[in-house]
């Protein structure tokens, strides 16, 4: 299980070491790493004018890098690998193959790549004990340098390696060796040779074209592969060679919000990044182990595919979460029992329930069958759900139980609070805002809540709880008291719905995200010109009506931009939505009953959206919430539960009945 730990408060002065207290997770100043006076030559680091054995080779390697990495030729190359179809290897098997690679352009070090990879991991490793993805970060950020090797197209080492930059932009005077641009096509072109060129202020780094080389390639192989990592982990394998940047402060005016907080963490690591070329060498033998663990509890999705994305996650428990799984609101009867067949027979491993659904025994009905032929209980992932009424608090053990005995399995992969309040008896799911009295109260039911959360964890009822539907402060306050961090947090997500700052959060503390609802909420009054492309809507399934223009919630949802995607990939709209949430680093779990939709449903593994149109879905606005009673919903002012049980849930009182004659 994964433990709470504060997360460091950042200071004004990078230069000084954020570390941990030997008798606490406070993370204080100071950590104890020693900054080297001289590099491995004996010199200062980053030195490009004294005079060494090297420095006429880095000066040539510059003016070659400078003069060919043109906004032409980036275009290209990531055009050309961001297609992951070179190798497929493990990650220690690419620190293996740097053994082979030399940085030419690096004044400070000599030695074979990995040693450097290990001598950055250990440093960060030695200050923040408890912080592994900075620990991988640091062991993965360099990978990208195979690209030097045969089996990654060879390409020379100015394509591969040395400072990066921006372009399509004028050249900034800090960058090393700045006189040799004056050969670079985009040096003299209008279009790019002022200072925001083709970009726009505050455009945010995502959005700009940076030299090609092992950081963008790898910032790739990561986003591709559905990496765990945090945004600043992403932020730091992307930019962690632009010294322009991080040292010298240029190109400020391209950044956004979110690339300020991450340069922060970026900061920090390039001390140890930097600082650590040094003489001392590293067992490699004697940390591989601690190194193979982390990668095979954090980063198991990248594990053996470098070609192409993997199909599950990995949680802060070290089990897989399908990356897309089958949501089972508001199906019921036959329907539900053949769609969650339907899903097994074609490759859904994650059937995502709740007792509030009213629908678990159809689903443990389709689970039976599938049990008796080639499919093992170990083979499906299950979640289900708890929803908190004011006298469940104590029988939340009764609760899994019933779920269990309906679904009939002996344990649940994922156990979830359904929503982060309890209510009174046939009160809605979608809980009141609080303030004062009422909101100590929360804090306190959701404390006593989820202390018996941990408690099926302990009695092996459930191999992992999360919470849905948390807000950025409904987390925190989690945190402050959890003794098992959640795996997941199940929301409401798609790119009208992005909520970048949760899903931020979520994964810097190791939550995975999974969106529920990917694509939207029911239409009110399906007709025939609110079909998708994928046939006539199906009433109760909850999803977003594609017409070929707009969404029936209206022209502000963009869906053009969805549908253009979608033509050019001659893939549906859905399709594309999918997708882009996969790439996000998040799991899917898109309900349907029609047999055919769910097969079109799981085809998002094998193609991916390009940088520009993955920035397209990420910037579509106004950002509009469709579950729950925004003015785009069209389901009663009650919510989700009724009192009379003839909504798309049970009525509470229902599920009070099932309580008592199950208990």
């Amino acid at each position: 299980m994964t433990i709470i730990i504060d997360q460091p408060e950042f200071v004004d002065e990078v230069e000084e070491i954020i570390g941990y207290e030997e008798n606490g997770n406070e993370l204080v100043l100071d950590g104890g790493f020693e900054v080297p006076t001289t590099n491995a030559f004996g010199h200062t680091f980053r030195d490009y004018d004294v005079h060494s054995e090297r420095r006429d080779g880095v000066e040539l390697f510059y003016r070659i890098q400078h003069i060919n990495q043109s906004v032409d030729f980036v275009k290209r190359m990531r055009e050309e690998y961001g297609k992951l179809d070179k190798v497929e290897m493990s990650i220690w098997e690419c620190c293996e193959l740097l053994n082979e690679v030399v940085d030419e352009s690096d004044p400070d070090l000599d030695e074979p790549q990995i040693e450097h990879l290990l001598q950055t991991a250990e440093a960060v490793r030695k200050d923040y004990p408890k912080e592994g993805w900075l620990h991988l970060t640091a062991l993965i950020h360099d990978l990208g340098k195979v690209l030097n090797l045969p089996a990654f197209g060879e390409l020379p080492q100015w394509a591969v390696v040395g400072d990066t930059f921006p372009v399509g932009c004028a050249f900034d005077g800090s960058i090393v060796h700045h006189k040799h641009f004056q050969g670079n096509p985009d040096y003299s072109n209008p279009a790019y040779n002022t200072e925001y060129g083709i970009y726009s202020e505050g455009c945010g780094l995502n959005n700009v074209l940076m030299s090609w080389g092992h950081d963008d390639y790898m910032y790739l192989v990561a986003k591709g592969n559905n990496s765990t990592l945090p945004s600043a982990g992403l932020f730091i394998i992307r930019y962690h060679s632009f010294y322009a940047l991080h040292r010298a402060g240029a190109y400020k005016h391209l950044m956004n919000e979110e690339d300020i907080e991450n340069l922060k963490w970026l900061k920090v690591f390039n001390k140890y990044d930097l600082y650590s070329k040094s003489k001392v060498r590293i067992d490699v033998e004697k940390v591989k182990p601690y190194y193979l663990s982390l990668i095979e509890k954090e980063l198991e999705g990248m594990k053996g595919k470098v070609g192409l994305p993997g199909n599950y996650f990995v949680l802060n428990t070290g089990d897989k979460i399908p990356a897309i799984g089958l949501g089972t609101w508001q199906s019921g009867g036959d329907l539900c029992v053949q769609a969650v067949k339907t899903a097994l027979s074609v490759g859904y491993r994650h059937i995502d329930c709740a007792h509030l659904y009213g629908n678990e025994v159809e689903v443990g009905e389709a689970l039976a069958e599938a049990f008796k032929g080639s499919l093992k209980r170990e083979d499906v992932f299950l979640t289900s759900k708890l929803y908190c009424t004011m006298n469940s608090l104590n029988k939340i053990e009764n609760y899994v139980r019933v779920s269990l005995k309906n679904l009939g399995v002996s344990y649940l992969d994922l156990y979830l609070m359904h929503w982060p309040d309890s209510s009174a008896f046939g009160d809605a799911t979608d809980p009141p805002s609080k303030s004062g009295s009422e909101y100590r109260q929360f804090l306190n039911r959701l404390k006593k809540a989820w202390k018996a959360m941990e408690g099926l964890v302990e009695l092996g009822l459930v191999r992992a709880i999360g919470v849905s539907n948390f807000s950025v402060e409904q987390i925190k306050q989690l945190l402050k008291f959890a003794k098992i961090v959640p795996a997941v947090n199940q929301v409401e997500l798609h790119p009208f719905w992005r909520q970048d700052e949760l899903v931020k959060l979520c994964q810097l503390k190791g939550i995975h995200v999974s969106a529920h609802t990917p694509l939207g909420v029911p239409a009110s009054n399906p007709g025939p010109s609110d079909s998708s492309s994928g046939g006539e809507d199906e009433p109760g399934t909850p999803r977003i009506s594609f017409r070929r223009s707009r969404s029936v919630h209206g022209p502000m949802l963009k869906l053009s931009t969805v549908e253009q995607i979608a033509d050019r990939l001659r893939k549906t709209p859905e399709q594309v939505i999918l997708r882009w949430g996969l790439q996000r680093g998040t799991s899917v779990l898109p309900c349907s009953l029609k047999p055919d939709r769910i097969r079109k449903n799981i085809d998002i593994f094998s193609w991916s959206l390009t940088d520009d149109e993955w920035n397209r879905l990420n910037h579509i606005e106004p950002q509009v919430c469709l579950f729950g009673n925004s003015p785009l919903n069209t389901l009663s002012e009650s919510g989700f539960v009724s009192e009379s049980g003839c909504g798309p849930l049970q009525a509470v009182h229902e599920m009070e009945d099932d309580m008592e004659s199950n208990a």
